[in-house]
């Protein structure tokens, strides 16, 4: 407040001096009770500096060379700290919204992070699942692969002490291989559902080879890709053998 006085001042109070900042004052009115008091005090203020002894007779109330009345200067005092006080208050709102998006981006980050830390992870997991399935898996086919070639040499071995061999002829061959299988089907009602096992016994049966038959016989022995037995299943066990004969025996003509 800039107050030029045009006459001596009275003497202080019991000659104490006499201090007080206003703006302060003000200030904290009008953060507790709101801008209309603030005014009410500051013109209460400049009644009581003027009417009372503890101020200058005659006071011109000067702000930046303009002479102002006492209401105005009022006016001015509290416009000015509602300016402030707002700027302040905005200045705060707006460093807790930076705070509030820099502590969210930081948990964005965080979360972020963290998702893909977690899908790291899980890829690892599922390619050593993957990877030890594949494992088994190759495991498991080299079983199988034992498992039949051992099963083809006892069906040879069993075939061999149940039957007579067979002439090495086609139709000779033919009905072996019928009687086999039927017999086998008894045993195994399953056994033609792995034609990969009729086939291995097939091939590692030496009965079933033709070795003085030079235009069929190389065909039967040496097309281990896609014999006719691949293809070839016997579903009815109350079938002769005679007919099995005849159909393995057609069968043979049509390779």
């Amino acid at each position: 407040m800039n107050m030029q006085i045009t006459e001596s001042a009275q003497q202080p109070i019991r000659n104490e001096p006499w201090s007080m900042n206003l703006e302060d004052y003000l200030k904290e009115m009008y953060l507790q009770h709101g801008y209309d008091a603030a005014l009410l005090a500051a013109v209460d203020f400049l009644d009581m500096w003027e009417q009372c002894s503890v101020g200058p007779e005659q006071i011109k109330y000067d702000v930046d060379g303009k002479i102002m009345t006492k209401n105005e200067y009022a006016l001015h005092i509290v416009n000015n700290i509602k300016a402030l006080e707002t700027m302040a208050q905005d200045k705060n709102t707006m460093d807790m919204n930076n705070d509030t998006d820099v502590q969210e981006e930081s948990w964005e980050d965080q979360d972020d992070q963290e998702l893909l830390e977690n899908l790291e992870s899980l890829l690892r997991q599922q390619h050593d699942d993957y990877r030890a399935l594949v494992s088994q898996m190759e495991q498991l086919e080299a079983n199988r692969q034992f498992m039949c070639e051992q099963f083809a040499r006892n069906v040879s071995h069993w075939a061999h002490f149940r039957f007579v061999r067979p002439k090495p002829t086609l139709d000779s061959v033919a009905i072996y291989m019928a009687a086999k299988t039927l017999h086998l089907k008894l045993i195994i009602p399953e056994y033609g559902h792995f034609r990969s096992l009729a086939l291995k016994a097939k091939q590692i049966d030496s009965w079933t080879r033709i070795e003085g038959d030079s235009s069929q016989g190389a065909r039967i022995c040496n097309n281990t890709n896609l014999p006719f037995w691949e293809d070839f299943q016997f579903t009815d066990l109350n079938e002769s053998t005679d007919t099995m004969a005849h159909r393995a025996q057609q069968k043979f003509r049509s390779l």
